[in-house]
């Protein structure tokens, strides 16, 4: 069920061994159930960029559904700027961090 796969990944992705990989398994479960919850897209990107498999982050991150009005919106470009960054595409990832609010601090700072 959907709440008991939600627990489990928010278990796995804050456990102290840390199994991103596990979590990101269960966020994209739980996308199939639910393709529109911002929040299971943010969490399930979040997951992939700290299991470091920064392709299938940016590839997920780019085909994102969240509006740019959403308060998600911000943390997955951050998110997609950083899975970019990592695989060494530089100019990807500052064109992803122009859409960015300007003055956020954690924009200023990447």
């Amino acid at each position: 069920s959907r709440p008991v796969l939600s627990l489990l990944a928010y278990c796995f992705y804050n456990d102290e061994d840390e199994d991103y990989l596990r979590s990101s398994e269960l966020y994209e479960e739980l996308l199939e159930m639910c393709p529109s919850s911002e929040q299971y897209q943010l969490y399930y990107v979040q997951s992939l960029v700290n299991a470091e498999s920064y392709i299938d982050a940016s590839r997920a991150a780019a085909s994102s559904t969240i509006s740019p009005s959403s308060p998600f919106f911000q943390q997955m470009k951050l998110l997609q700027a950083q899975a970019e960054m990592e695989q060494g595409l530089l100019s990807e990832a500052v064109a992803t961090l122009t859409q960015c609010i300007e003055d956020d601090i954690d924009t200023v700072l990447s």
